[in-house]
């Protein structure tokens, strides 16, 4: 018989660090065993996916990769929907037929195997690894089932927090691609800042994009700048003065209206692992528009000539199609006239 495989099945949209605790807990328990993470086409008791299974598998594959015993298995691609379990088991054992197969899950999911498609036929072809993730009561969980209660911490992170950019329990390979590929974006926004503003956020980056595709630029990278440059624009000025602590000390004398821009900056670089420094110094100089690199330049006069702001600015938009560096000089020039005229 070969060395057995532990089954981690899931959404993991996207992945987490309590995903990986609990596969490495699992793998300690085991020795000798691999682990394979299967990502769900299409869960049965769950609602639907919010990253592509490209995606999803993708994000799998970056956590893991500094792990040796972990891999990802792709099988529910190929096979029916929805995607149970005993038909995923039953499939790998007619693959694998001298594999003994574990099937690791949280203490949650196993108070609801009552629930799961032949369950009693499935517990003949696997044997579940419980990890106590949310404290469940051992003895309210089906009894007559093959199981293994883990020993752990309990983990406490959700990916619908990070999802929704509560929560940031991830290997930051993960963050930067998600990120970097706009899956969660709106719902990230929507934590951070009011409708009106996402407005104008989503109206600045669909122009950046436009920009950026005209004069052949990543626009993947420039959308990126575009689309968090305003993310802790509405923070309490508190958590605000925190942050430009942290990630600006040195611009602390600069006035208040400006600090939203360096803490983006610091916030996407350490929580989201955005390290690129192009997409770093456009969200920095957004406000003030002190960087000549084509990255900021775009996401400078986006931010100030989108068609959703309250004046006018339709003799602009054709110009940043036709001569950046131009649009550039003029928006700056207007924005010392406005800066002037506001001092006064």
């Amino acid at each position: 018989m070969s060395r057995p495989v532990i089954l981690f099945g899931g959404s993991f949209d996207p992945i987490h660090n309590g995903h990986l605790h609990m596969a490495k807990v699992a793998l300690k328990e085991l020795a000798g065993s691999r682990l394979w993470f299967v990502v769900a086409k299409d869960a049965p008791l769950k609602q639907a996916h919010h990253a592509s299974f490209e995606h999803r598998v993708t994000m799998v594959q970056r956590a893991i990769a500094p792990f040796r015993k972990m891999s990802v298995c792709t099988v529910e691609q190929k096979l029916p929907t929805p995607s149970y379990t005993v038909d995923t088991v039953s499939y790998l054992k007619r693959k694998h037929p001298h594999t003994q197969f574990y099937f690791l899950i949280g203490d949650d999911q196993a108070a609801q195997l009552s629930k799961w498609k032949q369950i009693n036929e499935l517990s003949k072809q696997v044997i579940f690894l419980v990890y106590p993730r949310s404290g469940v009561d051992e003895f309210k969980v089906e009894a007559n089932l093959r199981m293994i209660w883990l020993k752990g911490k309990r983990v406490d992170i959700s990916s619908s927090d990070i999802r929704q950019g509560s929560g940031f329990q991830f290997p930051k390979a993960v963050g930067q691609y998600f990120i970097m590929h706009h899956l969660y974006d709106q719902s990230i926004l929507k934590t951070h800042i009011k409708p009106k503003r996402l407005h104008h956020v989503n109206s600045v980056t669909d122009l950046a994009a436009k920009i950026a595709q005209k004069k052949r630029l990543n626009v993947h990278a420039v959308t990126v700048a575009a689309c968090y440059h305003d993310v802790s624009k509405e923070w309490h000025p508190a958590i605000l003065e925190a942050y430009m602590r942290r990630f600006a000390i040195n611009q602390l004398s600069l006035p208040k209206p400006i600090w939203h821009a360096f803490v983006a900056k610091g916030f996407m670089n350490h929580y989201y692992g955005i390290y690129d420094k192009k997409i770093l110094k456009a969200i920095e100089h957004h406000v003030q528009g002190l960087s000549q690199h084509n990255y900021a330049k775009i996401v400078y006069v986006s931010d100030k000539i989108e068609p959703t702001r309250p004046y006018d600015t339709s003799h602009l938009l054709a110009l940043a199609f036709a001569d950046l560096d131009q649009l550039f000089r003029i928006v700056k020039k207007e924005q010392r006239k406005y800066v002037q005229q506001e001092e006064k």
